[in-house]
């Protein structure tokens, strides 16, 4: 088991983003928007994530030559960079921008074919390759889908900013075009970043802010971690691969082990010891077993009631719960090793009003997968973490973040 030490190349404090020019060695941050229904030769570039109300975590995007701009949600859960294309429907899939391939001087269609399947919608497509603009950063040659069907993925054009296509921070091993293709750009963008030494490790730590802080509230830093933006020590966890049917072991997703769940006295064993779960910022819920999911809310009032899609109703008086959620992972890399490792968050955080002119009902954060592939920490969770993706050692790194105290409502 390796020591915390062969992570400290990722833990390195960002400095501002105007600190320096962009073409000179640097730290930089960049703003992520959120949606509703560093230190070395190379830079670490940080950007603030856009937050407008809980469903997404947004990033603006230039793709073509000229720059072509889209805004897209960042998404752990996947690996793939995707738009949408003039072939996609404008009324019934695709209402917003669409990518004009005739229009980008420098695009290269690869005809190798798109297809992903999320929790929630599905896309269909052809890879292609062409200029990128990220967060400050020029990619020359970067791979990406352009969509022609988008299921349930993209949304109505509204004057806030909303969701256009995706932009997957998953390891390549979940991108299609990744395993298929040996070009350069091939990988996921943040791959080709480090692979074109524009930031000095492979790896990008996120802070996503409180639930209720709106518009730019969080920070995506590329190539290590914000230490402004957290206390204490960070908890290295190891990611669990997929193995195939050949044997061989393969990082689709970021899944971490999880032996089980606690709430006060009460603990929520999981069926198969331990488990993966995927931390998924473009899960706005989190799912656990359905088992769990009615016991944890029963146990917490006896007034729990099950509404449409799964979704819990709970008294908003949880609002003011002194109770936590303990999270038990497994196969910690922390110092002294151990074995295991919990990371607590508030219950109140994960009890939601609904976004009424006065309170009248909330929700619970967390509700039940259909099955065990859907086991995921979504953005309920994960914004009471500050999360380091390291995609060289491939491992999480979780710490808890500096969070300003929001009281939005009257607490009943």
């Amino acid at each position: 088991m390796k020591s915390v030490k062969a992570f400290v190349s990722c833990l390195l404090l960002v400095i501002a983003a105007n600190s320096f020019p962009i073409s000179s060695p640097q730290l930089k941050n960049i703003p992520l928007r959120h949606l509703s229904t560093g230190l070395g030769k190379r830079d670490i570039h940080g950007q603030t994530l856009y937050h407008e109300q809980p469903l997404a975590y947004l990033i603006d995007v230039g793709i073509g030559t000229p720059p072509q701009y889209f805004t897209l949600t960042v998404d752990t859960g996947s690996s793939d960079m995707w738009v949408p294309s003039t072939a996609c429907s404008t009324y019934s899939e695709c209402p917003g921008p669409k990518f004009d391939a005739r229009k980008s001087s420098t695009f290269v269609n690869s005809s190798i074919p798109f297809n992903i399947v999320y929790a929630v919608g599905a896309e269909k497509g052809t890879y292609g390759f062409d200029r990128i603009q990220i967060g400050g950063y020029n990619i020359t040659k970067q791979s990406f889908a352009t969509a022609d069907t988008a299921r349930n993925n993209t949304e109505q054009p509204k004057p806030t900013p909303y969701t256009q296509g995706i932009v997957g921070f998953g390891p390549y091993d979940g991108s299609s075009m990744a395993l298929i293709s040996e070009q350069h750009g091939s990988k996921p963008f943040i791959y080709t970043l480090h692979q074109d030494g524009h930031i000095p490790n492979l790896c990008f730590g996120l802070h996503l802010g409180s639930i209720y802080n709106q518009n730019y509230s969080g920070l995506l830093t590329l190539g290590g971690a914000n230490k402004s933006m957290f206390h204490g020590e960070m908890d290295f966890i190891k990611v669990a691969p997929y193995e195939s049917l050949d044997g061989e072991k393969r990082y689709m997703s970021w899944n971490a082990l999880i032996n089980s769940f606690a709430v006060g006295d009460n603990t929520y064993k999981l069926d198969k010891d331990p488990t993966p779960f995927t931390l998924d910022t473009g899960a706005s819920f989190s799912y656990l077993p359905d088992s769990i999911v009615k016991t944890m809310v029963t146990k917490l009032s006896a007034e729990a009631q099950l509404g449409n899609n799964s979704i819990w109703y709970l008294p908003c008086s949880l609002l003011n719960s002194t109770k936590t959620l303990d999270i038990h992972f497994t196969n910690s890399t922390k110092r002294p090793v151990s074995s295991k490792s919990t990371y607590s968050i508030p219950v109140s955080s994960l009890i939601l009003p609904k976004y009424d002119d006065n309170i009248t009902s909330c929700f619970f954060g967390i509700i039940s997968a259909k099955s065990m592939d859907q086991y995921i920490l979504g953005l309920t969770i994960l914004r009471h973490m500050y999360l380091l993706f390291d995609l060289e050692e491939m491992s999480i790194g979780i710490a808890k973040p500096v969070l300003k105290d929001f009281q939005p409502y009257p607490l009943p």
